[in-house]
């Protein structure tokens, strides 16, 4: 995929998301159905949390600067559960607001990384054979988002 079509990619699918999302009521968006279970607010939240360290990520692997520690399965869980933590008591509009801000640094961050890098597969060691893009995709809109989001993502 070359970047104008990956960029049309990643802004057609976040608008679809925000087509979806403006359908639903606040009460809908932040309803945990039991105590402890993640509302779509909390989904949302998450997502641009993993979004940021993505961003985070990448920019640092472009300057060199990345040092790549594998993460256990109870230390994802913990991390997760301290993201719900920060998150849970958050308004609706400041996750709305953060993860629109997050996805503007994404395209932004886009569109300033040659094309080369973005589709060579063997270019970030840390991606394991996967181009930058599709890393970047799963991240912003792709399989992470469809993993929490559903039928959103549609």
């Amino acid at each position: 995929m070359n970047k104008a079509e990956f960029l049309d990619t990643l802004r057609s699918k976040r608008a679809r998301l925000k087509e979806n999302l403006v359908k639903l009521s606040e009460e809908q968006l932040t309803r945990r159905t039991t105590p402890g279970s993640w509302s779509i607010k909390d989904g949302l939240a998450h997502l641009t949390f993993y979004e940021q360290h993505m961003l985070n990520q990448v920019r640092r692997a472009l300057k060199h600067e990345l040092e790549i520690r594998d993460v256990t399965k109870a230390e994802q869980t913990a991390r997760n559960t301290q993201i719900y933590e920060r998150n849970q008591d958050r308004s609706l509009t400041e996750v709305l607001a953060e993860m629109q801000h997050s996805f503007a640094h994404g395209i932004a961050l886009v569109e300033t990384v040659p094309e080369t890098i973005l589709t060579e597969p063997t270019y970030f060691d840390f991606l394991n054979g996967m181009p930058l893009w599709q890393y970047i995709l799963d991240e912003t809109s792709g399989e992470h988002y469809e993993e929490h989001l559903g039928a959103l993502m549609i």
